[in-house]
């Protein structure tokens, strides 16, 4: 089984789109695709979370609903949660994530799985 952290490690170390990363990532973090493979052996409906911004971004609005992103650099993506008013109120800080990758949609992946290898730790 693979752990956040070992994900972690795989996207950083990632110089481009990978479909295996992309079924590992789906696998790990619970995403459903359609059943099946095609003649490369990969899974019928496997976002292309390590190729695309989109897919990259929807599957952060799937395990981290409500947060939001900012593109800091070519290479560095920053993942935050919105204060609530108690806590904007209170002068409190938003939790902000950093992720840098060879693509933007590895900085994504790599500033999302940083927030929930963070959040875990917390439980």
């Amino acid at each position: 089984m693979t752990t956040l952290e070992t994900l972690l490690e795989r996207v950083k170390s990632a110089t481009g789109p990978d479909r295996e990363l992309d079924a590992l990532i789906a696998h790990t973090l619970g995403q459903r695709f359609i059943e099946g493979d095609d003649e490369e052996n990969i899974p019928l409906g496997l976002p292309m979370f390590t190729a695309s911004i989109d897919s990259a971004l929807a599957l952060v609005e799937r395990v981290l609903p409500g947060w939001e992103w900012l593109k800091k650099s070519p290479s560095v993506i920053t993942l935050y949660r919105p204060l609530t008013e108690h806590e904007d109120a209170a002068k409190a800080w938003a939790k902000h994530f950093d992720g840098k990758g060879a693509t933007i949609p590895l900085a994504i992946l790599a500033a999302c799985l940083s927030a929930l290898i963070q959040g875990s730790s917390h439980e």
